[in-house]
């Protein structure tokens, strides 16, 4: 791969997240749960041995359900990969997600707080439209009484041209 030197992009998403089936929160089909924004940024550093990825999101819950308040959350990797060959390239990725615990978008999601995810992989592109991808990855949980967990993925990823 060529130098592609650093690369930056800014973003935002403003969604409204409606019911989509019958539900006990009190709403009926196509009412509106949530407004939510999302705001972040990305960087990309990556020389021919070496790259480096972090991404930051605020995402922003005004709940219609639950408390009726708007809560805040925050989420955000970063990546460290090194090439080991031309078609296998090694990395490690931390990635972190906090969130207000009243939150009501979380809640109906059943996602743990305070999340924290130590990945190692590594990266085989077979070719230019197939890669394989196996991770091992330690999930930290922030719940207290909640044991950690490891796993191991292994991923074909393909381009349909």
């Amino acid at each position: 791969p060529e130098d592609v030197g650093f690369q930056v992009s800014l973003f935002t998403m403003i969604q409204s997240i409606a019911e989509s089936a019958t539900s006990t929160l009190g709403s009926s089909v196509g009412s509106s749960l949530f407004e939510q924004t999302i705001i972040g940024f990305d960087a990309h550093y990556e020389t021919e041995m070496f790259d480096f990825t972090a991404e930051y999101f605020n995402i922003t819950n005004d709940s219609n359900i639950g408390d009726k308040q708007s809560h805040s959350a925050d989420a955000y990797y970063l990546q460290f990969g090194y090439r080991v060959y031309e078609a296998g390239k090694g990395y490690y990725r931390y990635a972190s997600l906090d969130f207000d615990d009243a939150d009501s978008y979380f809640q109906i999601l059943a996602t743990e707080n305070k999340q924290v995810h130590h990945v190692i992989g590594f990266r085989h592109d077979v070719d230019e439209v197939n890669s394989v991808k196996i991770e091992f990855d330690r999930f930290d949980r922030g719940v207290a009484g909640l044991k950690s967990s490891n796993s191991i993925k292994l991923q074909w990823s393909f381009l349909i041209p």
